[in-house]
């Protein structure tokens, strides 16, 4: 049952239909109110319909469940839009040190130092997004947007060579 309605609210999300998403998800929640998960579900469509309550809950969840890496993914989604990219970057690292192999928080690890980089052009903090991304290339090579991402960075710091080869 509970593998339907979280398809069902997947879709729903992906769809935009925020607000029917967190009402299929709002019964079951009312009768597990400590399920990390359906929490962290209803949060992830709240970043787009009311993302105060959103942090709200991933916070609740992140007490309840302080090892459950996804909900610091969502966590850095929300404070993302909410332009808070050192805040985010924090949480997407954390979620990436609990949930390595989750190639969408590492992805998100990589911009979000990206961003860092570009707003603060700290030389160290270069060269860790510039290890990120190799990292994340290592596990993803089909994933073009991280070499233009790193490529990016190279030339924004002047390694036009580095930038040529990524």
């Amino acid at each position: 049952m509970f593998d339907s309605l979280w398809e069902e609210s997947d879709r729903l999300i992906a769809q935009e239909k925020y607000q029917d998403a967190i009402d299929l998800l709002m019964p079951i929640w009312s009768k597990n109110l400590d399920d990390v998960e359906i929490i962290t579900q209803i949060a992830t469509a709240m970043i787009y319909t009311d993302i105060d309550k959103s942090l709200y809950l991933i916070d609740g969840v992140l007490q309840m469940a302080p090892d459950y890496g996804y909900a610091y993914y969502i966590q850095g989604v929300a404070l993302e839009r909410l332009g808070k990219t050192d805040l985010a970057s924090s949480a997407f690292e954390k979620g990436h040190k609990i949930i390595p192999s989750h190639l969408p928080i590492f992805r998100k690890v990589c911009y979000a130092k990206q961003l860092v980089v570009q707003e603060s052009g700290n030389l160290d903090l270069f060269h860790q997004a510039i290890q990120s991304y190799t990292n994340y290339l290592e596990q993803d090579p089909q994933n073009y947007g991280g070499y233009h991402n790193r490529a990016e960075l190279y030339h924004q710091f002047g390694y036009y060579d580095n930038a040529m080869a990524a």
